[in-house]
């Protein structure tokens, strides 16, 4: 094992993680390009977190430097602070119940290589609580395919998240000099989508395909990755309120345009674009019949192909209220 010539800060964010926590931190030490350090910031676990991480670092091979919060912030507050003390020139996210493959910031490193890519992300093998596989990945369980995996190693990286988010934090790597960009983080997004538009449209992002993450399913899971049967996605499609969710779009996509908007980067124009689309689709009239119209003209426009799910948004436009 040597040291990652890339000086790879890992932040790994903990709340009461005492049950899986071992494993995850012995994943660290057995990488074949080591962390140049971990930067662990817990949210006032009330279990032996804490002991874990402090035993922990008396033997670790590289740098370990735990804090504490002073109030429980929250997952998203908690990686923003663990990203602002790394001192490495890349930060990989890293989840507390996962563990990570021996050679995933050797492999990561590779992709990091590459002219102009300032983030990178991989696929994880979704397991359940003693890590035993459950027969799927995740972007299997996402539904990210080899056209959009193409898009992405192809340079556009920013149109496939203009439509959704497919990068899993726990595999996220990305540039510190990003950080300007980045912090803080909104509350209302969620730290890895946020991560990855700033990250794409500032450059490029690349990908390996590899499973380099065991990501662990149990009960406590902040979001999880099981699958949905298609009947729970439609029954969950039709409690959607449209009006809301479009607004929290739009609050959204318009937070991150403000952030970004003065780079001199003509990505910028995409993003100011996915505004304009979402605030058409917020004016559509009330009455079905009469938004029938300024849908199929928007489907015409290309507004749907280019910055929603497609199909999927425009029926959610067409049969909710």
């Amino acid at each position: 094992m040597i040291a990652s010539p890339l000086r790879i800060s890992v932040a790994l964010c903990t709340y009461n993680g005492a049950t899986y926590l071992e494993e995850q931190l012995a994943s660290f030490t057995v990488q074949t390009l080591l962390p140049f350090e971990l930067i662990v910031c817990d949210d006032l676990s009330t279990d032996a977190t804490a002991n874990i991480v402090e035993n922990f670092a008396k033997q670790s091979p590289f740098p370990v430097h735990f804090y504490r919060n002073p109030s429980c912030l929250g997952s998203t507050l908690n990686f923003d602070r663990a990203i602002s003390l790394c001192n490495g020139e890349y930060v990989a996210l890293a989840d507390q119940d996962d563990v990570w493959r021996t050679d995933k910031l050797e492999r990561i490193s590779q992709v990091l290589a590459i002219e102009g890519v300032v983030a990178a992300f991989s696929d994880a093998e979704v397991t359940d609580e003693a890590l035993l596989p459950l027969g799927y990945r995740m972007w299997q369980r996402l539904a990210f395919g080899k056209k959009e995996q193409k898009l992405i190693e192809t340079g556009h990286a920013l149109d496939v998240l203009l439509k959704r988010y497919v990068v899993m934090g726990a595999t996220l790597v990305f540039r510190s000099d990003l950080r300007q960009l980045i912090l803080p983080i909104p509350h209302d997004w969620h730290h890895d989508a946020w991560i990855a538009i700033v990250a794409a449209t500032a450059g490029e992002i690349g990908l390996d395909s590899s499973a380099l993450v065991k990501y662990r399913q149990h009960v406590k899971n902040q979001i999880g990755g099981r699958k949905i049967s298609f009947f729970s996605q439609l029954r969950n499609a039709i409690k959607v309120d449209r009006d809301a969710y479009l607004k929290d779009e739009l609050v959204r996509w318009s937070t991150i345009y403000e952030r970004l908007h003065e780079m001199p980067n003509a990505k910028t124009l995409r993003l100011e674009a996915k505004v304009m689309h979402l605030k058409k689709r917020i004016n559509f009239p009330h009455s079905r019949w009469h938004r029938l119209i300024c849908v199929m003209n928007e489907v015409r426009l290309g507004g749907y192909a280019r910055y929603a799910r497609n199909w999927g948004s425009i029926a959610l436009d067409l049969l909710i209220k």
